[in-house]
């Protein structure tokens, strides 16, 4: 029966009676209404008013006890399922045509769900509505928020919580403040950076970890860039200002084969230039410049001997002349570590190649030498303060053979165990 008043002369008859009340909600619940008789445009006449009992069965159905009516024109009124609760439908309910039956239906952005009478939104639709994250559930779209963000009352929209960690003290930042996932991220202006404790921006020449020399300048781009006095120069550590090297005290060592005692026979093997007159020890070579402590830290303490000759002129070349002899035989003691095996690298046709010691010097010297020859630490101070001269022999012998090979010029090779003969597999093995 109809909840609300229908028009004259429906449901077949001239005074339809309607229900003045809802119909029972609960499964086998029995009620008790009036029944109202729209008469002569009262839609509640009280001269035909019934009193009538309503069941809801299982299976969703009514059933009625309706009091026999005793005057023409005047029946009670039904309808279609729709017309009560809208046939339960959370959206659209359609009447079957020609049964007593309904079906739900949805609108265009939206689905029925398994339960045949809710529609909801699924997340390929307009993200469900969502205004950020979209589940799919079994019950539809379902929206979630962000860290720091919480759903509306209306289920679709993120808004603020109440306390962001950022609305407290500035999540404690010196600056800006960016909720993520993890929590309250600090971040800087241009120019500016964030110290160790992840909260304060600072200058780049204020953060701990810059340590320049002399004098420290900040980018727009928020870098530390170290600089000198307009008589020094930046070391290749980027932080330290030093004197420049072209200012400096050069020794050049070398490794020559004594000739007699250790009187200086052809160069065969060249080590760093040695730099002085700054507060580090310095060296140059084919890569470079470089202090000697950071790439040999042994370096101070490997023992030497050390000459010193008598004709120069101590007074003019002093801090060379008691250095450069000394360090020449250290360097060459903690770069040869392996004696005449040690492998160094070599330029061929193919690029870069080791080879032992012993047979540089060899390929150096081309021409055999047996009984072997000891090879010997020279030092060079420069034409200022005198002419190359030894150290001392190093603890080695060097033996070089000529190898003869058909069809090939004679070879000069390594005699590693100085040996009366060799051979070419001597050559292969190296």
């Amino acid at each position: 029966m109809p909840e609300k008043c229908p028009p004259l002369y429906s449901c077949g008859t001239l005074f339809p009676i309607w229900l003045n009340g809802k119909h029972p909600t609960l499964v086998n619940d029995v009620v008790t209404r009036e029944a109202c008789s729209n008469w002569g445009g009262q839609c509640c006449y009280s001269s035909y008013s019934k009193t009538i009992k309503i069941k809801l069965c299982p299976g969703n159905f009514y059933v009625y006890f309706l009091p026999q009516v005793v005057t023409c024109g005047i029946a009670y009124c039904a309808v279609h399922s729709c017309s009560v609760n809208n046939g339960e439908c959370s959206h659209i309910c359609k009447n079957v045509a020609y049964k007593d039956e309904h079906v739900c239906d949805c609108p265009k952005d939206m689905v029925l769900m398994a339960d045949k009478r809710t529609c909801a939104m699924k997340c390929t639709m307009k993200n469900g509505g969502c205004s950020h994250e979209c589940v799919d559930t079994k019950y539809g779209a379902q929206c979630r928020c962000p860290a720091g963000l919480k759903l509306s009352a209306a289920g679709k929209h993120c808004v603020a919580t109440s306390v962001s960690p950022c609305l407290i003290n500035n999540g404690g930042c010196s600056h800006y403040c960016l909720l993520s996932k993890s929590g309250p991220v600090c971040s800087c202006p241009v120019g500016l950076v964030v110290q160790k404790d992840n909260k304060n921006c600072v200058k780049p020449c204020d953060v701990s970890s810059i340590n320049c020399s002399h004098a420290c300048s900040n980018t727009r781009d928020g870098q530390a860039v170290c600089s000198c006095p307009q008589n020094m120069v930046l070391a290749p550590d980027k932080m330290t200002c030093t004197q420049s090297l072209k200012t400096g005290y050069k020794c050049h060592c070398s490794i020559s084969v004594e000739e007699s005692g250790t009187n200086r026979g052809p160069s065969l093997f060249d080590l760093p230039t040695l730099v002085y007159g700054f507060k580090d020890l310095w060296a140059e070579d084919v890569n470079g410049t470089f202090k000697v402590l950071d790439r040999f830290p042994q370096f101070r303490s490997v023992r030497r001997k050390r000459q010193i000759p008598s004709h120069i002129d101590a007074l003019k070349c002093l801090d060379i002349l008691q250095n450069c002899p000394r360090d020449c035989e250290r360097l060459a003691k903690v770069i040869i570590d392996d004696g005449l095996a040690t492998l160094f690298p070599v330029v061929g046709s193919l690029g870069y190649k080791l080879q032992p010691l012993g047979h540089i010097m060899c390929d150096k010297l081309l021409h055999s030498l047996h009984p072997g020859k000891r090879p010997v630490v020279f030092y060079d101070p420069g034409k200022k303060c005198g002419s190359p001269m030894s150290t001392h022999a190093l603890p080695y012998e060097l033996c070089c053979s000529s190898l003869k090979i058909p069809g090939v010029i004679d070879t000069i090779i390594w005699n590693k165990k100085c040996a009366d003969k060799v051979s070419i597999k001597d050559l292969i093995e190296g």
